[in-house]
């Protein structure tokens, strides 16, 4: 009887474990990854046509540099995973542990800097939606993330409130797939200290339809340099990334945020309040 139960037991455990990867589309630790161009690294692969400056790998971590107006386009790189495809019902969560150094554009900016991170629709034609950028906070030394469902024109930024610069932070993002169209929603959590989705409060929702239509799925996700006459690049470190169907999954794989994180966001929280 007892070795049945350890037979149970292990097939149980088993399956658990094969559920837990199946819902996991991609995930990455730098810090595994050797210094030099991201761009060949486990089946990172540059997208678009330029490929100047070459996204890098230093000291287990991805590195964005913050560069100002008119730097040029740098070398945009992707990583491609089994295509998840939109159900009415379901969502496609991202994860990553990032620090944000430099935040160019003024606080008054609807738009941000360039988008650092997006998700790569699955169609035959792939697109870069659910696009991430950062702003200057309110106070100084801080900085705010914004998000938007698409990169195409009839969607807007919705920003969130301030974070601090030059902290470690864990951001993770939804895209809720709605029945119907135009109607997809996405949202982002910082440092999600529950594994349910439900325990964690809301850093911002982008509930907004998407104009252009609901994407299909999602198939890859993108990490972009690019700089313009009015636009600016985001500087900062990524030191892992996940992309999977469960939100436990993400929050899990990103490491719980440090006393400095925890310490920071606690005293703009606190600064805040005695605003209000």
């Amino acid at each position: 009887m007892k070795m049945q139960f350890r037979a149970l037991a292990a097939f149980a455990a088993a399956v658990a474990s094969g559920n837990a990867l199946a819902s996991i589309a991609f995930q990455a630790d730098f810090a595994t990854y050797a210094s030099g161009n991201l761009a060949g690294q486990d089946s990172w692969a540059q997208f678009g046509t330029s490929a100047n400056n070459p996204l890098q790998v230093s000291g287990g971590r991805v590195v964005l540099p913050g560069l100002g107006t008119g730097s040029g386009d740098g070398q945009d790189v992707r990583r491609s995973y089994s295509p998840v495809l939109s159900a009415a019902g379901t969502s496609l969560y991202a994860g990553m542990t990032l620090t944000v150094n430099t935040a160019l554009a003024p606080n008054s900016s609807t738009t941000g800097s360039s988008y650092i991170f997006g998700l790569l629709t699955s169609d035959a034609s792939p697109f870069v939606n659910f696009r991430i950028v950062t702003r200057q906070g309110t106070a100084p030394g801080t900085f705010q993330f914004g998000m938007r469902p698409t990169g195409q024109s009839g969607n807007s930024f919705v920003f969130g409130g301030d974070l601090p610069l030059n902290t470690a932070l864990n951001l993770v993002i939804a895209w809720d797939f709605v029945g119907g169209v135009q109607n997809d929603s996405t949202v982002a959590w910082i440092n999600p200290a529950s594994s349910s989705r439900a325990g964690n409060s809301t850093y911002v929702v982008n509930a907004q339809g998407n104009l252009n239509g609901d994407a299909p799925g999602f198939g890859g996700v993108v990490l972009s340099q690019f700089t313009n006459a009015s636009t600016t690049q985001t500087g900062a470190t990524i030191d892992r990334m996940i992309v999977a169907t469960d939100f436990a999954e993400v929050q899990g794989f990103i490491p719980a945020p440090g006393a400095v994180g925890t310490l920071a966001l606690a005293g703009l929280f606190a600064a805040r309040r005695r605003r209000g």
